[in-house]
């Protein structure tokens, strides 16, 4: 298989996955914000048949293979393809975190929630995101990624391809 063809593989693997995580928040937005409460069965049984995707998609033989032909033919992606940046974990689960929504203005307060769990939402500031933002800004930067991600000021960021 080609090398390009992998890549388009695994991007349309990505939009999956992206598509499941946005028809998982939907449902769940849903649930906290107007739906009547006599739906709750049916957005259950709804985030339940999700999940299931998604977890079949992630631990897909197919989608292992993908990944091991991809990392085996590594040397043979050019300079713009082969970038690495070491990050900490919770830099690199805000990162996964902004490319499972591309081009979307993440609010601080999601953003938290998204990363750190649920109970965040509890904490008095949200210094902590913004250190983590900023070293992770920093080191795309320094590495000279092709990615980018904004503030918006007064609501959260946003990853964008300059």
């Amino acid at each position: 298989m080609e090398q390009t063809e992998r890549l388009a593989r695994l991007d349309a693997l990505q939009k999956k996955l992206y598509a499941y995580a946005c028809a998982e928040n939907s449902l769940y937005l849903d649930a906290v914000t107007v739906a009547p409460k006599n739906t709750a069965e049916g957005r259950g049984v709804a985030l339940g048949i999700l999940a299931g995707e998604h977890q079949k998609l992630m631990t897909d033989p197919e989608t292992k293979r993908l990944l091991d032909e991809l990392a085996e033919a590594s040397g043979s992606l050019d300079a713009l393809h082969k970038r690495e940046v070491e990050l900490l974990r919770k830099e690199y689960d805000i990162l996964h975190y902004f490319m499972s929504r591309p081009n979307h203005t993440v609010d601080k307060t999601a953003l938290a929630e998204g990363v750190w769990g649920d109970h965040i939402d509890q904490a008095d500031n949200f210094d902590f995101v913004y250190a983590q933002m900023k070293n992770l800004r920093r080191k795309l930067h320094d590495a000279g990624a092709d990615i980018e991600i904004r503030a918006v000021y007064g609501f959260g960021y946003k990853l964008v391809q300059p």
